[in-house]
């Protein structure tokens, strides 16, 4: 976990998105195993969406974080830094 953590931290300062080390542990616990539902790795990411993403191994934590914490923050340069994505 050690390692996840170095590349949580470097990836959140290079995107300087610190809730997503918070996000991590929600989705996943830092368990990267598969879920029940088929999602995959430290973020969780479903099949088709670590596609769109261009994540090749939803199991390299690298892959997975990486393509998380920049997807989260081309949504908060889209919506100006609101939560209206997570609206329902």
């Amino acid at each position: 976990m050690h390692e996840h953590l170095s590349i949580i931290s470097r990836t959140t300062e290079r995107y300087q998105v610190e809730s997503e080390k918070e996000a991590i542990m929600v989705e996943s616990g830092y368990d990267a195993e598969e879920s029940e539902s088929g999602a995959r790795g430290l973020m969780q990411l479903m099949p088709a969406t670590a596609k769109m993403l261009g994540v090749d191994d939803c199991f390299d934590p690298r892959q997975s974080v990486n393509a998380r914490v920049s997807f989260f923050k081309r949504l908060q340069k889209e919506f100006q830094g609101t939560a209206a994505y997570h609206q329902r």
